[in-house]
């Protein structure tokens, strides 16, 4: 009777365990990059609006406003904005949760309702509960993972649809 729990209650607990840690894979890497001796005082093309370095005046009025106006933009950020806040939600999981609850009874102390030597027969009552999950099996470390790659994910697409829009307006 001991051995069929022991191998059940194993066989559960080992159900619970979650993946294995995400590792980068080895990549060869050159010990020196090509542009080291570049002064990182000097100001980066990389960190300009590539569409700034046309010195087109109509061009860059009619991106602007292409960035301003356009729908899928627009739902991507509402998309970023909704993984941000999915995001937060997942890190409130590491902060204990409170609720408070209360009960009072709408009739008041109406005399139709006391009896003639007995005590008032409504209970008011206010209850609060504070609850603290511990992570034994990574779920709560593994959810936040999980939401902070779908945000990065969904802020990539982001950039991505900016990059498309901006070259198809230059393009046409």
């Amino acid at each position: 009777m001991r051995k069929p729990v022991v191998i059940g209650l194993s066989c559960f607990l080992m159900s619970c365990a979650m993946g294995p840690d995400y590792e980068r894979p080895k990549m060869d890497m050159a010990e020196s990059f090509r542009m080291a001796d570049v002064s990182l005082d000097a100001p980066s093309i990389a960190n300009l609006p590539w569409w700034e370095l046309l010195r087109d005046e109509p061009l860059q009025q009619l991106m602007r406003i292409a960035l301003e106006e356009n729908k899928d933009l627009q739902r991507a950020v509402a998309v970023v904005d909704e993984f941000q806040a999915r995001a937060l939600i997942a890190r409130s999981d590491y902060l204990p949760g409170m609720a408070v609850s209360g009960n009072a009874p709408s009739l008041g102390r109406k005399t139709i309702f006391l009896f003639p030597g007995f005590a008032n027969p409504f209970n008011y009552y206010l209850q609060g509960t504070l609850t603290w999950e511990l992570d034994l099996w990574g779920r709560v470390r593994r959810s936040n993972e999980a939401a902070r790659a779908d945000l990065l994910s969904k802020e990539e697409n982001r950039r991505a649809v900016v990059l498309q829009l901006v070259s198809g307006v230059a393009e046409s």
